[in-house]
């Protein structure tokens, strides 16, 4: 009697579980609760990006979370602003805002520059003056914050949460763009000067009078971009 009483149990409880499994496969939240996400996380990993041999690394932990989130957005074949300043915000916690079409001088290749009785001196066409041009759809500037005094610190260079914004933002726009990043302090964190505490051209201001606005006067300029002979400098 227990022999057949239990060949049956078998039988049902296999049908309770293809039936659970058939309704769990129709339902993504069943399939997020599980710890490793189930295919609903795979598939969102695929279009975020991720999953590619490489990723291993503990740094990027913050930002591939962060990716899964975003990963509808980041499936989209067209750049925006808001895909990048929405995905910075979420990351950072902070307010990103974005400023196109930032103007720069760019150089002329050696065998680009006009030279007379030679190549490039069409009037009008090719010819240029001078061995740069002055160009505004190859730099883009990042303006971060307001922010407090830790975390503007936390962002200047050499310091934890920049190596985080240049990895996130070259996984983002890559190199086909200067990136400039333009780091914004609160107006009642600027710090008072004072000998040995003060970093000339980081965290150092003169006065901190009362109508000041917030402190907005560091870019890090080309944070990323794609030509290696331009080194970042800071203005």
């Amino acid at each position: 009697y227990t022999t057949v009483v239990d060949y049956v149990n078998i039988l049902h409880h296999r049908m309770i579980a293809l039936c659970a499994r058939a309704w769990a496969d129709a339902h993504p939240a069943v399939q997020v609760r599980r710890p490793d996400g189930g295919r609903i996380r795979v598939m969102s990993a695929a279009l975020a990006g991720l999953g590619l041999c490489g990723r291993a690394h503990d740094g990027y932990a913050a930002i591939d979370a962060t990716k899964l989130s975003h990963a509808p957005a980041l499936a989209h074949q067209v750049d925006g602003p808001e895909r990048l300043t929405l995905f910075l915000a979420d990351l950072l916690k902070v307010p990103v805002r974005l400023r196109e079409f930032v103007g720069t001088f760019m150089p002329i290749p050696n065998g680009l520059q006009s030279r007379l009785g030679g190549a490039h001196v069409q009037l009008g066409r090719s010819a240029t003056i001078g061995p740069r041009t002055f160009q505004r759809q190859q730099r883009i500037e990042l303006s971060i914050g307001p922010l407090t005094l830790a975390d503007y610190v936390a962002f200047l260079p050499g310091c934890e949460r920049r190596e985080t914004l240049q990895t996130a933002i070259r996984d983002l726009v890559g190199y086909g763009l200067d990136v400039d990043v333009r780091l914004v302090l609160r107006r009642d964190e600027v710090p008072a000067a004072k000998m040995g505490a003060a970093r000339i051209g980081q965290i150092a201001w003169l006065a901190r009078p009362k109508d000041r606005s917030d402190a907005d006067d560091l870019c890090i300029r080309t944070i990323i971009g794609w030509r290696p002979e331009m080194p970042e400098a800071v203005a």
